[in-house]
């Protein structure tokens, strides 16, 4: 650690005192700049100057100044205010700390630490934030001077000491190290920091600092990749155990540390057990007396701090509206179900919606009830299945907990039925868990002790079942105790606990002995409770039972007066006068006294286990004595307890010396143990006492009381495991030793080894193995050796030896020296092990067998005899410890072979080291004649030292540089002049690859695998040819030791060499075959060892598909057949994305492009299809071509039509699901049955049928699976297999084969004039809506819009009306999609929804009432509302108001009032203008909406908006939607987007189908009348609008101003110009009724008609037109000029920069400038000023943050389209002048804009970039 940073870089300041301040800041120094003179009056532009030598002085200057104030004594410390030194003196420092320079940097920290001592500035919270936050940010942390960070050091350390008392300084220094140190890129800066809080720790102690922020610093120091900051982390969690005494409250720390941490962490407490004593203090605490904090006052001060934070935290957190949050989830749908499965999940929905734990939930109101959550719970409580059961009470706990005693009312009823749900065994911690909950939230001692309460529970007499009597008192037990800790309601009282005893007293006559017991425990709870006043009046009671049950009263005595003696219960301490803990409950004190044996977590933690002596007797001392063991299991009424000898009394049997009667009474002890062990488990302590002391602990000779012995251990084991609670060491240990001792007997071999087996079962095996090892160490007979190597080999086959964990390595050892035994059958036993184990942990086996210079044939026979067999380690054992905490038993029993190497470390060697010194410069020597010679020695010897290596090859440190030179030394040799050394090279390449681990395999192969590639391509003889394929291969694969297998990082180098080694003449090389053929078979292996969720795509892929590209254009049949059988395995595995291949196929020559794809649609099922289309499409014409008779379209739709429907029909998906379809009959949904269930079926809908209510999403599993087992008994089952595919809809490709099966269906009934596909309709639409809910997916989207079309049509063609049922069915769903959908869809979508607004598909009205307003209304997409206000504004024109209603007018309003998009507020100002035409009042229908509904900003927006032309709604409405109904026509989708024109005029009469379609020539010679027609009226009457009826004479005037007049042909380039320009300098708002604004826009208007030459849309005519385009051409630069400060005034006109921009006056100018730009010879005309400024202001444009580019704004939205055209002007400023210009306008941009926002706003210049 200390190497990382320079020598002394934290060493402290000389001259402080040992307890008192700390150093003073050193001597400033020298000022060596001669000739610079620093006044006060200068040093602003001084301390400003880019000279360092100026900024230094400067420094200087105010370090000399604030000495000599400090000099003169007027001032005590931190009492001097900065303005006395300097102005600006406090706002100086935090700058001066940001200098780059280094020596500018010292001078101001040696200010800044003289500032600190002395200034009152540096005492406040922020002055000490923006100092740090200046150090952090700067360079001071990073330096690698070791005075500047000795300086940074002392400044950070006196501003602890400075900070006052109360203040946040010390734990905000603490957290801005944690933020900017620890988590920096920057080791030298995390290095530093780590340093710097051990420095904090050992000057201060952890009395002054924050234990918390301690804590989250050391957690993220270990958690660290840096092994020096790890290991600072671990000496300051030492510190900070040292301070608590102990490591038990940094637990959740300690268990996150390996087993080598832990190591280390336990050394350094051993070290130095208690915490260093502080050299420094807060100078706030000088004149108090030094104290020391004690362990017990820093571990309340941490849990006192702790217990604030979680108070605050709980505060500070806002209330759950529970009833808000849970419509979001599944519970109303599966709380309907009957499965009790689904009830669960539906309960453990609405635990979950309650939120994080202690639960927070809105108090009762007017808008929260509970009642009806309440009541509904109720009745789950008589549930039969427990788990449903148990799940209503946790609910109502969290009920209890997050609303509390409001609730009362509501829970006072339920008490005696949850008291009485105690009887069932299954629900009773549920039941207790949920009381405890109530108690003191919502209940209070006076609702507990009601008489129609508890009190009736515990009547014998009306409650039989004595377990609920138990339980219930238990509850009081722990209501007693708890009282006071939480909530607001548990306060006991004196009278409260008058009559709890008096209860109690009254139950220590129950008949059952539980219940007693629990009685007293109340009434111990009682005497124990720390008010006085309580237990007086507990006394006062209980002195009645002196009398009338004297046991009980001397009982209870004996409590009241031994402290935490509990006489009642058997685990209680023994009778003497020493302080001990109960087993439940250990004392603080106890554990802090011994800190690193006394921790009864650390003994759980994955360390190796602790000595057993020492582990035996700390469990010990919690051992009651035998006396208080004897009366404690005398309490439990055990049968023949206290019977004489002869009547095989227990208690006389087992102290008896007679075998016989000791036999008999252990028999009994086990039977009564087995029949009552979870009831009384708390006895085993004093069951182990009794029989340990009455048989010499466990030393028992006869063979009968032994396996009696082991027979009651097993049955207490037996227990442990069924309640999941590991033993004790004072218990495991004894048995083990016994069980050891006794397994080599032939009597008592089998009990021994199952008693065994039990211990492992309930605690950890490593632990138990341990003990057996140290036992048999002991033991000199074989016999015992021999059996218990044989119970092992049976423990590895029923546990697995990698349940052993770390232990691994110890219990090898001992096997290895068993191995050598002079016993044969020890030795044979002992290799019969070593076989077991190597089966299962495989080659690491041998490797720590040869580390260990063992050469034993018979081991190696033993090895070979058992191979590895890697299914072993994730095979499920018929055994495994219970008592394992999760982590741990994942990792001990599905550990894989790649983690082996932590239950048992590979050795390793550095072999470099073992080579002579001159080995390397011998196989590099190629001068003399025996040069050759030397060579090969050289290899030879690395060669003989590599098979000696029984592990793996160092790669760590020097080893690793070492290693590098040996592998360019034989990668030299590669293309040695002797040819038979070229192959020795190659293969010791490949050994020596192969024994590295698998990252330095790849670093490694960097070296040498373009060599040996090249020699497997290219070189002329066959033995070095097949040499350097199989040193590829090892070169690619893990070593033995670590499992074998490929190596994926290793595989992919290798494909990174193979591509640059593809030269022309590699690819007509003859090796190149073999290599392709070993590539192929080493990634088939790499797929099944490196497969994620995700994708298996390797990161190479690019390489690797072009390799394949290449190989397939060889000129060699071989090269190319291997090609292919690589690229299949690439292709099947998923290794090369098509993405790759298509762009490496892009950049080949077409004829060698067409020649790849000969091969690639032979592989690629999407290239297939996109060759086979064509192919298909002829004979999918008939099957998909309309009936002639009911519609002709046009030529172009027609083939649409047919290519989208051939694509379709000969789409291959991709599912892999083993279902083969059968042949499909001419109408798949040919119905079963002719009965008709179709208006049933809608009456129920969203009722019985699980179709969600909207806006809730369709595409749930229970809505599909309902639907196909509806579907499913009116259709075949064929059918039914391919319209709902087994894993449902995962995207819309999952329904392509479903839309061929329906199409298939219409085009069957307008053949045969079939309708029975109507009765069928709800399914399908029910179909429909779930496959649009799904993914996204090009090719089927395309298909679902296809069929609908088709559908719809037929529809049409049948007259047919869809009901309100059907449409709510699809037309929700259709819509929320058409509102997302891509653009190469919208028109899709547009002719389905003009479809449908057809009057004779559905009713206007009720489309857009009942349909569009309920989207509006509750759609969370934009999109969507947006488009359904689009939609509603087709109705309203095309019928009136009553399209959506009064109602609808009202929802309108709130929308509108509620929306915060400008897009979606512009929709709905649109749909409010047109309303207002259609119904002429707007006074009136304001009136109407009523101002509850329509704030006043709402209404003057409405005012505003019917004042002006419906020309501003967005992009997106506006070409889904115009001011003429849409010709009502479904056009065939096509794979390219058609742009979309407006049909001339609506459906008329009852006209045939066929005439409504019109070809696109009429269409367009229409619209261009109507437009004529609309330009002449607009001549006729000035240009004006009619004003509204209901719109005011003022508004219409102002109107009739902002429209100029009609200009002359001569003077209309002037007047535009001059019109913008008055725009830009007297326009005083952007709104658009703006006099200025409206003439501005109309100028540009006219400009851009002229520069795109578009008469058709102007009011110009061609005459007017060319004349402007000329007056243009005159004056190129005056036109861009104007129109860019044009542009420029959009974003900056105004005081407030926040306000919404001129969207349409933007666009206007936009798009001006962009066909202005089109115009080649305009640009080469124009001037490079003229050309920076446009290209300058336009890139300022595009950068501003209003835009919202940076936040991700949709392209189809005002801001998006926006954002996009100024990006394509700026890429057509930039491109097309000359290059010489664009390169000077682009380079000065760069200097004057990005270079000045470029280093603080990235996200700016990436949208320039």
């Amino acid at each position: 650690f200390s190497k990382a940073l320079p020598q002394g870089a934290l060493s402290s300041v000389p001259g402080g005192d040992s307890m008192g301040f700390g150093g003073m800041s050193p001597a400033p120094p020298p000022n060596t700049d001669d000739g610079i003179n620093i006044t006060l009056e200068g040093l602003d532009t001084s301390l400003k100057s880019p000279k360092w030598q100026l900024r230094k002085a400067s420094y200087l200057f105010l370090h000399s100044r604030l000495s000599k104030i400090n000099s003169s004594g007027d001032h005590p410390m931190n009492r001097l205010k900065g303005e006395v030194v300097y102005e600006k003196f406090d706002q100086t420092i935090p700058n001066a700390l940001k200098d780059k320079n280094a020596v500018a940097l010292d001078a101001a920290l040696t200010l800044s630490i003289l500032y600190a001592d002395s200034c009152q500035g540096a005492c406040s919270d922020g002055a000490t934030n923006q100092i740090m936050k200046s150090l952090l940010k700067g360079t001071a942390f990073s330096s690698s001077r070791s005075g500047t960070l000795s300086s940074t050091e002392e400044l950070v350390l006196k501003l602890i000491e400075v900070a006052p008392e109360g203040s946040s300084s010390i734990p905000d220094i603490f957290d801005l190290i944690q933020e900017h140190g620890l988590k920096s890129r920057k080791p030298k800066v995390v290095l530093f920091s780590a340093k710097l809080i051990l420095k904090c720790v050992h000057e201060f102690g952890t009395g002054v600092l924050p234990i918390p922020k301690l804590s989250a610093n050391s957690e993220t120091l270990i958690a660290h990749s840096n092994a020096q900051a790890r290991e600072a982390g671990i000496k300051l969690l030492a510190e900070m155990c040292q301070a608590l005494g102990s490591k038990a409250p940094l637990q959740s720390i300690v268990d996150k540390l390996k087993t080598s941490q832990q190591s280390q962490l336990d050394s350094l407490l051993d070290a130095q057990p208690s915490a260093n004593v502080p050299s420094r203090r807060l100078r706030c605490k000088m004149g108090e007396p030094v104290s020391t904090q004690s362990p017990e006052e820093a571990l309340a001060a941490l849990k006192k701090s702790q217990e604030e934070n979680e108070a605050k935290m709980h505060a500070a957190r806002p209330r759950v509206n529970l009833f808000k949050v849970l419509p979001q989830t599944c519970y109303k749908e599966k709380m309907k179900l009957d499965k009790w499965s689904e009830k669960v999940a539906a309960l453990d929905a609405l635990i979950t919606s309650g939120g994080e734990q202690p639960y927070k939930l809105c108090l009762p109101s007017g808008s929260v009830n509970y009642t009806p959550l309440i009541r509904e719970l109720r009745q789950l409580l008589s549930h039969t299945h427990f788990a449903v059961c148990s799940k209503a009470l946790a609910a109502f706990g969290m009920l209890s907990e997050g609303v509390g005693e409001q609730l009362c009312s509501n829970f006072r009823p339920l008490l005696p039925t949850l008291v009485a749900l105690f009887k069932d065994k299954k629900v009773c911690k549920a039941v207790a868990g949920c009381l405890d909950k109530m108690f003191s939230n919502v209940f209070s001692f006076e609702n507990l002790l009601d008489s129609d309460s508890i009190p009736a529970s515990l009547d014998e007499k009306k409650q039989k079942n004595a377990l609920v009597r138990k339980n219930a008192l238990e509850f009081l037990a722990r209501c007693v105790k708890t009282s006071g800790t939480y909530g607001t309601r548990g306060e006991l009282t004196g009278q409260y606990a008058e009559d709890l005893s008096k209860l109690a007293c009254e139950k220590l006559k129950d008949s059952d002995a539980s219940t007693r017991k629990a009685a007293t425990d109340v009434l111990l709870a009682l005497l124990s409770y720390k008010d006085a006043s309580v237990v007086t009046a507990t006394k006062k009671i209980t002195s009645s039972l002196e009398t009338s049950n004297p046991r009980a009263y001397k009982s209870l005595k004996l409590a009241s007066t031994g402290g935490d003696k509990k006489v009642a219960r058997p685990q209680s301490a023994p009778a003497n006068n020493s302080s001990k803990t109960s087993k439940k409950e250990p004392s603080s004190k106890a554990r802090t006294k011994n800190l690193s044996k006394s921790s009864i977590k650390s003994a759980n933690l994955p360390k190796p286990p602790r000595s057993v002596a020492t582990e035996e007797s700390a469990n010990e001392k919690d051992l009651p004595s035998l006396e208080d063991a004897i009366e404690n299991l005398s309490a439990l009424s055990i049968a023949k307890w206290g019977d004489c000898i002869d009547d095989e009394g227990i208690l006389a049997g087992i102290q008896s010396s007679n075998w016989k009667a000791r036999k008999s009474a252990l028999t009994q002890l086990k039977s009564f143990y087995e029949s009552n062990g979870e009831r009384s488990f708390d006895i085993t302590p004093s069951l182990f006492v009794l029989v340990r002391d009455c048989t010499r602990s466990f030393k028992e000779s006869n063979f009968n009381v032994a396996r009696a012995l082991l027979e009651l251990f097993t049955a207490i084991f037996g227990i442990h495991s069924q309640l999941i609670k590991a033993p004790g060491s004072y218990l495991y240990i004894p048995a083990t030793k016994l069980a050891v001792e006794k397994v080599g007997d032939r009597k008592l071999s089998e009990t021994s080894s199952s008693c065994l087996h039990s211990i492992c079962v309930v605690k950890d095996p490593q632990r138990v193995l341990a003990v057996a090892i140290k036992t048999i160490n002991g033991v000199k007979s074989p016999l015992v050796h021999e059996a218990l190597l044989d119970w092992f080999k049976l423990f590895c086959i029923d546990f697995g030896a990698s349940s052993l964990s770390t232990s691994v390595q110890e219990s090898l050892t001992w096997v290895l020296k068993e191995c050598e035994s002079n016993n044969m059958k020890v030795r044979k036993a002992a290799l019969d092990v070593m076989g077991t184990l190597n089966s299962q942990l495989g080659p690491i086996i041998g490797a720590f067998v040869k580390s260990k210079d063992i050469q034993s044939s018979s081991i190696e026979k033993a090895l070979s005899d058992n191979p590895h067999d890697t299914s072993a380690l994730s095979m499920e054992r018929k055994m495994k410890c219970l008592t394992l905490s999760a982590s741990s038993n994942s990792s001990h029993q599905g550990s894989s072979q790649a983690n082996m190497s932590s239950i048992l470390s590979i050795p390793t060697t550095d072999l470099v080291a073992s080579l002579k010194s001159d080995c390397i410069s011998r196989i590099n020597t190629i001068e003399g004649k025996n040069a050759w010679k030397l060579r090969k020695e050289g290899m030879e010897e690395v060669k003989t030292c590599l098979s000696r290596c029984g592990g793996l090859i160092s790669t760590e440190g020097k080893a690793f540089l070492s290693l590098k030179q040996l592998f360019l030394a034989l990668r030299a040799r590669l293309n040695d002049s002797q040819s038979n050394l070229k192959p020795i090279s190659a293969t010791l390449i490949g050994l020596l690859l192969n024994h590295v681990d698998g990252d330095s395999q790849a670093k490694l192969g960097k070296i040498v695998f373009p060599a040996l590639v090249n020699a497997a391509m290219n070189d002329m003889k066959k033995i070095m040819k097949d040499a350097a394929v199989s040193s590829l291969l090892m070169g690619t694969e893990r070593p033995q030791q670590n499992g074998g297998g490929a190596n994926p990082p290793a595989t992919e180098c290798l494909v990174l060499c193979l591509e640059s080694e593809l030269s022309d003449a590699a690819l007509k090389s003859s090796g190149l075959p073999d290599v392709l053929a070993f590539l192929t078979t080493r990634l088939e292996s790499h797929t099944s060892v490196e497969q994620t969720e995700n994708s298996r795509t390797m990161s190479v892929n690019r390489q690797l598909a072009r390799v394949v590209v290449l190989s397939l254009l060889s000129s060699k049949a071989g090269t190319r057949s291997a090609a292919e059988k690589l690229l299949s395995i690439c292709v099947k595995n998923g290794l090369v994305s098509s993405e790759a291949l298509d762009k490496e196929i892009g950049k080949l020559l077409p004829a060698q492009e067409r020649t790849v794809r000969s091969f690639i649609p032979k592989i690629s099922t999407h290239e297939r299809t996109v060759v086979e289309t064509p192919k298909q499409s002829s004979r999918s014409r008939q099957s998909i071509r309309p009936n002639s008779s009911s519609r002709q379209p046009s030529r172009r739709e027609s083939t649409r039509t047919k290519k989208v429907a051939a694509a379709i029909l000969s789409r291959e998906t991709s599912t892999s699901e083993t279902y083969t379809e059968p042949s499909m009959p001419q109408n798949p949904l040919h119905p079963n049955t002719s009965k008709s269930t179709k208006l049933q079926r809608l009456s129920l809908l969203g009722r019985n049928d699980n179709w969600p209510d909207y806006p809730e999403d369709p595409s749930s599993d229970a809505s599909l699976q309902a639907l196909r087992k509806s579907w499913s008994l009116l259709i075949s089952s064929s059918t039914i297999h391919v319209l709902f595919p087994k894993g449902g809809f995962r995207s819309h490709e999952d329904s392509i084969k479903g839309c061929e099966i329906i199409s298939q269906s219409i085009e069957y009934s307008r053949n045969s004039n079939d309708i029975s596909f109507l009765e069928q309709l709800d399914f399908i639409f029910k179909w429909i809506a779930c496959a649009l809910s799904s993914r996204d997916h090009t090719s089927g989207l395309r298909s679902l819009l296809t069929m609908l079309q088709l559908l719809l049509g037929r529809l049409h063609e049948l007259s047919y009306v869809v009901n309100d049922a059907e449409a709510t069915i699809l037309l929700f769903s259709l819509i929320e999609k058409a509102g997302v959908a891509k653009s190469q869809f919208k028109d899709q979508f547009d002719d389905i929804l003009s479809f449908v607004r057809s009057k004779e598909l559905y009713q206007f009205q009720r489309y857009g009432s009942s349909i569009c307003m309920k989207i509006v209304e509750k759609s969370k997409s934009n999109s969507a509302r947006s488009l359904a206000a689009g939609e509603c504004s087709s109705c309203v024109s095309e019928i009136g108001v009553g399209a959506i209603g009064k109602k609808g007018v009202i929802i309108l309003a709130r929308a509108l009032t509620a929306e915060k998009l400008v897009e979606i507020r512009t929709s709905y100002l649109d749909l409010f203008y047109i309303v207002v035409q259609k119904y002429g009042d707007l006074d009136k229908l304001l009136s109407i909406i009523g101002d509850s509904n329509l704030t006043d900003k709402t209404k003057q927006m409405i005012v505003d908006r019917c004042s002006k032309r419906p020309s501003t709604a967005p992009a997106g409405i506006q070409s889904m939607h115009h001011d003429e109904p849409k010709q009502t026509r479904l056009r065939t989708p096509s794979n390219k987007h058609e742009s979309r024109t407006s049909s001339a005029s609506p459906r008329v009469g009852n006209e045939a189908p066929q005439q409504l379609f019109s070809s696109s020539a009429a269409a367009t010679g229409k619209l261009k009348s109507r437009l004529q027609r609309f330009r002449e009226e607009n001549q006729a009457t000035g240009g004006s609008i009619p004003p509204s009826p209901s719109l005011s004479s003022s508004t219409t005037h102002g109107i009739h101003q902002a429209l100029p007049p009609t200009q002359n042909n001569s003077d209309l380039y002037m007047n535009a110009l001059n019109n913008i320009r008055g725009m830009i300098a007297e326009a005083d708002t952007t709104l658009a009724n703006n006099v200025w604004i409206v003439k501005g826009s109309k100028a540009i208007r006219m400009l851009s008609w002229a520069l795109k030459k578009d008469a058709s849309n102007s009011s110009l005519d061609a005459t007017q037109l060319e004349m402007l385009r000329q007056q243009i051409a005159s004056n190129l630069d005056g036109c861009v000029e104007t129109l860019t400060s044009s542009l420029k005034f959009c974003f900056e006109h105004g005081e407030e920069n926040t306000a919404t921009l001129p969207y349409p006056l933007i666009k206007e100018t936009v798009d001006a400038l962009t066909y202005f730009f089109r115009n080649l010879d305009y640009v080469s005309s124009l001037s490079q000023d003229t050309l920076e400024y446009a290209l300058r202001e336009t890139v300022h444009a595009l950068l501003d943050d209003r835009l919202g580019a940076a936040n991700g704004v949709k392209v189809d939205t005002i801001g998006g389209t926006v954002v996009r055209a100024i990006n394509k002007l700026a890429m057509r400023e930039a491109t097309a002048p000359s290059r010489e210009t664009s390169l000077s306008a682009l380079i000065l941009l760069q200097q004057s804009t990005i270079s000045s926002i470029g280093v603080s706003q990235p996200a700016k210049v990436s949208r320039v970039f």
